[in-house]
């Protein structure tokens, strides 16, 4: 498929170590597909908090209704794990913007950029070994709070949204060990690249030097003629 070629046989000379198909870039398509996925994931998670907001809400002013005309056949509604609204709405702003703002949409931005210059063939391997470096480390932290928030939370309920964060967090620890292969992949086009550089400077250097010992020898050669 000529879309793949791009990734396996990449026109960067600093990508390819031998004339066999490069499998490093590669893995920008895995890394592509778990992020399509952690949104979807995330974002059905937030709209589904909301529907539980504004179900306790309803519920919690008819029961308050209830409790003051005398009647308490109404349960007591579950409390939503995220609060979107009253004295602690905050907490449902804050939530959303550390989860969507640490890594999600900062790797959005990054990851079309990535791919637009790799396929341009002005992608540094040593800058993609720095940025999945950064963004592999961003990826662990993002998922380990997402799951220290739904074990550890206040929120005892456990329904729809719980699996949602849960399934989004391990995609978001699939996707950090994804960007750390790519980073020992993109480590060892750096290695490759770097030795290839220098074998260049010593036959460069090697020729250079025969020159100027040929050069000698005919200056000596001429001297005594």
């Amino acid at each position: 498929m000529s879309f793949l070629r791009k990734y396996t046989f990449p026109n960067d000379i600093r990508w390819r170590r031998t004339s066999s198909p490069c499998t490093g870039p590669l893995a920008l398509l895995p890394i592509t597909i778990l992020l399509i996925l952690i949104w979807i994931f995330f974002a059905s998670a937030q709209i589904y908090s909301r529907i539980l907001w504004n179900n306790y809400e309803r519920e919690s002013a008819l029961y308050d209704a209830d409790i003051a005309a005398g009647r308490r056949g109404r349960p007591l509604p579950d409390y939503p794990p995220v609060l979107w609204g009253g004295q602690d709405g905050y907490q449902g702003i804050s939530t959303f913007a550390f989860q969507a703002f640490l890594v999600l949409v900062p790797d959005t931005i990054h990851l079309p950029i990535h791919h637009f210059l790799f396929v341009r063939g002005k992608m540094h391997p040593v800058a993609a070994l720095v940025l999945c470096i950064c963004l592999g480390s961003l990826w662990f932290v993002s998922a380990f709070f997402t799951l220290f928030g739904q074990l550890f939370g206040e929120y005892y309920e456990v329904n729809a949204y719980d699996d949602l964060m849960i399934t989004c967090a391990v995609l978001q620890l699939c996707l950090g060990i994804t960007y750390w292969v790519y980073m020992g992949l993109a480590a060892a086009a750096v290695h490759k690249w770097r030795g290839k550089k220098r074998d260049g400077k010593a036959y460069g250097q090697g020729l250079r030097d025969g020159m100027e010992l040929g050069g000698m020898g005919k200056r000596s050669g001429e001297a005594e003629v």
